[in-house]
Formats: C-alpha cells, sequence, structure tokens
C-alpha cells in the first residue's frame, strides 16, 4: 500500500463495518417478520401453526389474547385506538408474570363475547361470574369490583324513593349484568336497549328515559369527562366482583392465570393498579358526596328555616305575651285602684252607717221611758195597753236593729251576735203577726194562726225578724 493510501485505510476500515452491522440488522429483521408471521399463523389455543422463534432461534410463547369492550372506562377502553384501563394493565402484569405476550384487543363487548366462545382468542378481561354464565365459561379468582346502579336526573331522584319501578322507563345494555338482573328482580318496569352507556346517558338528559343502569365506577368516569351535569346516582342495586373468563375448553389457562393473579396481588401490583386510576374514585367519590352533602344541605336549610319559624313564632308569643302582661299589670293596677277606692267608700258608709245609728239611737230612750209612764199610770184601756206593748216591743227591736248597725264590722264579715234566749215560738208569731197586721188588712188578705206553744233555744229578734220577712213578702206578692 502506497503512503498515499496509508490515510485511508482506517476509514476504509469503518465503512466496512459499519456495512457488517446494517446487514446483521435486516437480517434480524427479516427473522422477527417470519417470527410475527409465524406467531399470527398460531391459533389461541398453540395448536396450529409452528412455534415463535426469536432471533437467535429458541421458540418463544404465543401472544395471551384478550378481548374486551371498547367503551367501558376507567376499566378499559380505546383511546386514540390504543387500549388503556384497568383491566389493561392487570392483563400486561399478568403477561410478565407468566413470562408471555400479551395482547388486548377492545371492541363492542357482544361482539367480544361472541369471538371468544368462537376460539378467537384466549381470554375476555372481565365478566361476572353466573349460573348460566359458568356453562360457557370458566372463570379465574375475583379481579375488579363492580356495582351497578342507576343514574337519574338530580329533579327526578324523588321518583325513586319507593322500592317499586313501576312506570319508569330504565335504559340498559343488551349484553351487561345489569339489564338481566333488573329484568329479574324489577318486571315492572318498561327496559329500552341502549347501544352504550354513553348513549343512555345522552338519552337521560333529553328525558327520552327515566334512569340508565350502568356501572357505578365507569358511569361516573364517564359524566366526569364529559361534565354531564344533574346527573346523580342512586344507591348500588348489585355489587359483585369480575373474573377473567376463558371458554370450558380453556380451562386449564384459567387455572394457569390464578397463580399469577395471586402473585399479583401478594406483590401489591394489584393495588397500584387500582391507585392508578384512583382519581375516578375520587371524583366517584367526590358525586356521592356531592349527593349526601346535597340531602344533608337540603335537611339543613329545612332544619334552619324551622329554626328561623320557631324563633319568629317565640319572638311573637313573647310580645303577646308582653302585650298581655301588660295588659295585666294595667288592668291588676285599675282594680288596685278601685278596690282601694271602694275600701274608701266602705270605710265612709261604716263611718256615716255608725253615725246614722248613734243618732238613731238617740230618740229610742225617750219613746221607751213614755211607754213605762204610760204602764205605771194604771188608767189605760184596752186599747191603750195594746197600743203601748207594740209600741214597746217595736222600740226595742229597732234599738236591736240600731245595735247591729253599730255593730257593721261584724255584719260585713257576716258574724252577728246571737243572743239566744228560751222563746216560745207562738208568742214570737203572734207578736210578729201584729207588728205586720196593717201590711195584710192592707192587701184585703185574712191572716189566721193555730199555733202550739213550742219553745225555742234562739235569738228571739231574729226569729221574728224572719217570720216578719216571709209575712210581708206573703202580703206584697
Amino acid at each position: 500500500m502506497s503512503d498515499a493510501m496509508a490515510p485511508l485505510a482506517p476509514r476504509l476500515l469503518l465503512a466496512c463495518a459499519l456495512l457488517a452491522w446494517a446487514g446483521a440488522g435486516v437480517a434480524a429483521a427479516n427473522a422477527g417478520s417470519a417470527a410475527a408471521a409465524s406467531a399470527s399463523a398460531t391459533g389461541p389455543g398453540g395448536a396450529a401453526g409452528p412455534a415463535a422463534t426469536d432471533a437467535a432461534g429458541a421458540a418463544r410463547p404465543p401472544p395471551l389474547i384478550f378481548l374486551g369492550d371498547q367503551d367501558l372506562r376507567p376499566y378499559e377502553y380505546l383511546d386514540n385506538g390504543q387500549p388503556r384501563g384497568a383491566n389493561v394493565d392487570l392483563a400486561k402484569a399478568i403477561g410478565r408474570e407468566l413470562g408471555r405476550p400479551v395482547e388486548v384487543r377492545l371492541l363492542d363487548w357482544d361482539d367480544a363475547q361472541r369471538r371468544l366462545l368462537a376460539g378467537e382468542a384466549h381470554a375476555l378481561t372481565m365478566l361476572a361470574r353466573t349460573p348460566d354464565r359458568q356453562a360457557r365459561y370458566a372463570f379465574t379468582q375475583n379481579t375488579m369490583p363492580v356495582t351497578f346502579a342507576l343514574f337519574v336526573r338530580a329533579d327526578d331522584n324523588h321518583r325513586f324513593l319507593a322500592a317499586s319501578l313501576q312506570g319508569k322507563i330504565i335504559g340498559v345494555t343488551e349484553g351487561g349484568l345489569a339489564r338481566r338482573h333488573l329484568q329479574a328482580t324489577h318486571p315492572e318496569a318498561q327496559y329500552v336497549i341502549v347501544d352504550t352507556v354513553l348513549d343512555g346517558m345522552q338519552r337521560l338528559v333529553r328525558r327520552e328515559i327515566d334512569a340508565m343502569a350502568a356501572q357505578e365506577w365507569s358511569a361516573h368516569h364517564l359524566l366526569g369527562e364529559l361534565g354531564i351535569r344533574g346527573v346523580v346516582g342512586l344507591a348500588p342495586f348489585l355489587r359483585t366482583s369480575s373474573n377473567i373468563a376463558v371458554r370450558q375448553a380453556d380451562a386449564a389457562l384459567a387455572a394457569e392465570l390464578d397463580p399469577a393473579l395471586a402473585r399479583i396481588k401478594a406483590s401489591g401490583e394489584f393495588d397500584r393498579i387500582l391507585d392508578r386510576w384512583s382519581y375516578t374514585q375520587v371524583h366517584l367519590v367526590t358525586q356521592r358526596m356531592a349527593t349526601t352533602l346535597g340531602v344533608l344541605g337540603g335537611a339543613a336549610l329545612l332544619i334552619l328555616a324551622l329554626l328561623v319559624l320557631t324563633v319568629v313564632w317565640q319572638q311573637r308569643q313573647r310580645r303577646a305575651l308582653a302585650r298581655e302582661v301588660e295588659q295585666r299589670r294595667a288592668l291588676e293596677q285599675d282594680l288596685r285602684s278601685s278596690r282601694s277606692r271602694l275600701e274608701d267608700a266602705d270605710r265612709q258608709k261604716d263611718l256615716f252607717l255608725a253615725t246614722l245609728a248613734h243618732e238613731l239611737r238617740n230618740p229610742l230612750a225617750p219613746i221607751l221611758h213614755a211607754t213605762r209612764i204610760i204602764e205605771l199610770s194604771g188608767s189605760q184601756t184596752p186599747e191603750v195597753a195594746l197600743a203601748r206593748g207594740v209600741i214597746e216591743r217595736q222600740t226595742r227591736h229597732l234599738a236591736r236593729l240600731v245595735d247591729d248597725l253599730l255593730d257593721v264590722g261584724r255584719i260585713s264579715t257576716g258574724k252577728l251576735d246571737l243572743r239566744r234566749e228560751a222563746a216560745d215560738l207562738r208568742t214570737i208569731a203572734q207578736e210578729t203577726m201584729e207588728s205586720c197586721g196593717h201590711l195584710i188588712a192592707a192587701g184585703g188578705h185574712r191572716l189566721h194562726c193555730e199555733l202550739p206553744s213550742v219553745w225555742l233555744d234562739c235569738d228571739r229578734l231574729r226569729v221574728s225578724q224572719i217570720l216578719a220577712n216571709l209575712l210581708t213578702n206573703a202580703a206584697k206578692y
């Protein structure tokens, strides 16, 4: 090699190395394409087609093909054509545990179930275990918790307080567990098949249906992402858990998946998958809290209104009571004033009566003294003697009445002084008839009395007063 070519030698060696590396890359790519074609030719069970090989010629296990729902956020859904969701992450974690590649295909849910039963895939990402499904599918242990609830318009929440769904139009998806459960437990409702949960929510907002039956987590996620307001979830009507489902013919695959699921749960990966999608759980809790707070807020407003009404009523009652107390005080003051005036008038009356009685007593003594002189004169005729006796008795009677006037204090309290003595009732009656004789004669009456002698222990004057009142009233009326 000449001196002129010497500087080019390293460069030529480098170019040859690059050409050799590029050739190896092309060969590896061709080998990879052949392996992919071989994997595509292999069926889900791995029975058909040759085993795939890597670049070194070693056999690779065929990919596990999972089928799921293309519109079940946040469990599984298509995001710009790429599968996403908690079930997608779980399927990939299972692949890592088993050391096998995983392919997740999301499509219409009914179509996914038909394709699995036709043998076009290995497993369904999530399917609730029911007696009728166990005849067609083999199930792994529980995976994702699932709750179903009715979603209604917030202003129609009160219509669903009763247990019956009579007269309600309920939206359900065709292949979901919610439809079969509701039709079995509430046959009285009218059910409308909707294409997707989104379609059902839109119909609910347009008031074409009364409620939409859906999985809580998925429905709240959808409502939050689309910003739909005025739709709330009722209490769940079904709580269950989903499972990975395979055909009964592939039951051995379910037995292979179970240990992998157990290791994923034990390692904490399962909880981390749920945590990655926990913002939807937070949103779900927020929706529930909003509903709860709405109910509590309404109750608080009602209680506050009742308290305000109670306070207003109490204030009115207090004002009314204050007015009544003031009126009673004024009335009591008037009563006290009236009582004071009456007491003063009573004192004036007592003073007048005492003065009158004293003035009336003064002429009684001379009258009695005159009757005594007539009696001692001895020259009286029978008529004069009778007249004198009447004058004397009536004068003494009048003196006794004057004594009673002097004792006004006892009269006002009903405590008269009774001067009891032995007296003949017939004599008292005759004396009373003498004093009332002129009234009886003036009325054109005749009085005849036949009364035996009856002795009494009594106040002679009081008994005479009683008989006089009776005779006077009889003569008048």
